[in-house]
Parts: structure tokens; sequence; C-alpha cells
């Protein structure tokens, strides 16, 4: 198994071998891409991160609506969060794995039409946690955390008939290091085996917070919190003229 740490996946010798060989590839198909098909590929213009349920759907929305001929918008797209959690706490912004993501945003980034200038991700919520890992590999690029009252957050989630299929409860077989440490910080006697599917909802949702916020602090001036309550007026009047 590949070790866990605090921004997703890291790789062992095999794995990191495979990672220097797929970016290898991505040289080759991309270096294709230039001699066969004109244009270029737009670098990402901003990041949207979320603690889900809060009104991600519609920023990714709203920034494909404002300019549809300029902007490009992913929506919780796999390859970028799947390579960004093989980006371990040790690596640097040289290395074979920062360099993958590079090279699944370059791909993604591709185009032949002119008036496409801007690149916008959507990211899985837990994607949330690989805040560091994408800031590795674009240490300029803006990225935005939304978050919502966490009342409304759970009551979304747990509005299914079977609330143990929730969204918020789907690693409690095998609960993150972090999530676990964090509930030992607030009651060292807990176990999160024995958590309520809520606590262990409110966990997974507060974990994902914790996250935002330490890469927030760790890089001051790159990230903006941004709560559901001044959709979509925060978006239109501050986030996109001034940060994306």
């Amino acid at each position: 198994d590949l070790p866990l740490t605090a921004s997703g996946w890291g790789c062992s010798s095999a794995a990191c071998a495979w990672v220097s060989s797929v970016s290898a590839w991505f040289a080759v198909v991309s270096s294709t891409f230039d001699v066969f098909m004109s244009g270029g590929a737009m670098e990402p213009a901003g990041f949207v991160f979320h603690e889900s349920r809060c009104g991600s759907t519609l920023v990714a929305n709203s920034l494909m609506a404002m300019e549809p001929e300029v902007n490009r918008v992913y929506s919780e797209s796999p390859p970028p969060l799947s390579a960004a959690k093989m980006i371990s706490d040790d690596d640097d912004q040289s290395g074979s794995a920062v360099q993958l993501l590079r090279d699944v945003i370059y791909m993604m980034g591709r185009t032949s039409d002119p008036n496409e200038r801007r690149l916008f991700f959507k990211i899985q919520s837990i994607g949330t946690k690989s805040i560091p890992a994408f800031s590795k590999a674009f240490p300029t690029t803006p990225w935005i955390f939304l978050h919502r009252d966490p009342v409304q957050v759970m009551m979304s989630h747990l509005k299914t008939k079977e609330k143990t299929e929730a969204v918020c409860t789907r690693s409690r077989s095998a609960p993150p290091s972090d999530l676990v440490e964090l509930v030992k910080t607030r009651d060292p006697s807990a176990k999160v085996s024995r958590l309520s599917t809520e606590d262990f909802c409110a966990a997974h949702l507060a974990s994902l917070c914790e996250a935002a916020y330490s890469a927030y602090e760790n890089r001051k001036g790159n990230g903006k919190f941004v709560d559901y309550v001044d959709l979509p007026e925060a978006l239109v009047d501050n986030i996109i003229p001034n940060h994306f």
C-alpha cells in the first residue's frame, strides 16, 4: 500500500517509477499536440475547493456562464485529483509526481480556439486535503474554499433514507489519519469506530475545513474563503474581478 500523507497518497518506489514513466509519456503526447495542433495550453486561472453542499456547483456554472467563449470549467474531473494524491509532503516542485499533475492540467488545458483563455477546475470536496499538492504544482494560481453553516451541510448530507450511505460517511470503514487525529485532539478518550453517524459526518467536514485553513495559513495570499450565504454576490463583486 502507498503511505498516506497530509496531502493525499504518497508513492512507493514502484509507484514513483510509474509516475516518471507516465510523465515521460505525457511529454511525448504533448509535443505531438504542439506539432499537429495549432494553439496552446491554458494555464489554470483558479481552483475551486469546497466542503460539499455549499454552492460549488453554482460557482462552477457561474464561471462558465459569465464568459462561455473564454472560460473552460472542469467540474470534479477525476484526473487532477488522482495526480495530486500521488504528491507527498516530501516532494519538491521539481519532483516527478508534481510534474505529473502539471502534465495532466496541461493536457486538459489544450485548446485550438483563440477565444478560450481562462481555465478553471472545481475539485472534489475530498480534494481540499490536496490543496498543498496543487499549490506545489501551481504556486501562483489562486484558489477559493467554499464553506457553509455546518448544520446546513450535515442536514443536506444526512437527509438520505440510509444515513450510513451519506457522502460524509464514506470513509468510515477506513478513516483517514487526519480525521482520527482531529477526533483525538477534541476528545482523547473518543474512538472513531464508536462515533455516531452524525458525529462521524461532523468530523469529516471538520477535517476538510481544518485542511483548508491550514493551507490558507501556509500560503497566505493565494487562497480565499467564501461563505455560501455570500453567493453569488461575492463571486461577481470580488472573486472573479479581484482574485481569479
